[in-house]
């Protein structure tokens, strides 16, 4: 297992389940967590069933603040581009010319988190050994993203204590368990579900499953108690479920 903290000033994951950017998801997938760590290898081909054998939980490291604006859609904004990036400037210019002058927008409504802060912890990833080195020496193959490529992130790896297995009813991290006791949480908690995609189809970036998961800034009681991890760091302890 490894432990690494993940944050940006801003930052949107896109929901899978809808065709447009207007709403963000509140904590990164697991195929987010699988694209930084195919970044930071510089692996390329992580649309396989092995890249994805990891289990992983979140802690939010900061409470979940969204804020939505207006902005121009530019219809074919990307249209022919690739014409520009195969040499042909001429061609791209000329193109660029005569979009203008027929050119279309309509305003569009974008949700972003701000501050996004998270402790990840992965375990069983195919390459964990190599990954825990390069993060150390916080070597990065590609550039990292909180979910867009418009909001760059950075990462720290931290220090595992110890990590146990124990019964408990307290959950710090993401979790798949809804049996809240109520009457021990604090009336001001807020608990958010989510969907979530959980990998991809063999080959093809194809989302194959999804799963709901609950969570919170503040540690959730359950009615009963459940099998967790105990993972210490440096000046903390959390009681996560792995998903």
């Amino acid at each position: 297992m490894f432990v690494f903290k993940f944050k940006s000033p801003k930052g949107s994951f896109r929901d899978p389940l809808t065709i447009s950017q207007q709403k963000s998801l509140s904590i990164p997938s697991k195929t987010v967590i699988g694209g930084l760590l195919g970044s930071i290898l510089g692996e390329d081909n992580i649309f396989r069933d092995d890249f994805f054998s990891f289990k992983y939980s979140i802690v939010l490291n900061s409470h979940i603040i969204k804020k939505s604006y207006m902005q121009n859609y530019i219809k074919y904004y990307t249209e022919r581009v690739e014409e520009k990036v195969n040499g042909n400037i001429d061609y791209y210019k000329n193109f660029m010319r005569e979009r203008k002058k027929k050119i279309t927008s309509k305003p569009t409504s974008r949700e972003i988190l701000l501050k996004p802060s998270y402790i990840v912890f992965v375990d069983g990833f195919i390459y964990e050994n190599k990954i825990i080195k390069m993060m150390k020496n916080h070597e990065t193959h590609y550039s990292i993203y909180m979910g867009n490529s418009e909001y760059p992130a950075n990462y720290e790896l931290l220090n595992i204590e110890s990590i146990s297995k124990e019964r408990s009813n307290i959950i710090n991290s993401i979790t798949t368990y809804n049996s809240f006791d109520f009457g021990k949480i604090k009336e001001d908690i807020r608990i958010d579900e989510v969907s979530i995609p959980r990998g991809y189809i063999e080959d093809k970036r194809i989302h194959k499953s999804f799963i709901d998961i609950y969570f919170s800034k503040e540690e959730l009681i359950l009615k009963n108690e459940v099998d967790i991890l105990n993972v210490k760091i440096p000046h903390n302890s959390f009681n996560i479920e792995l998903i």
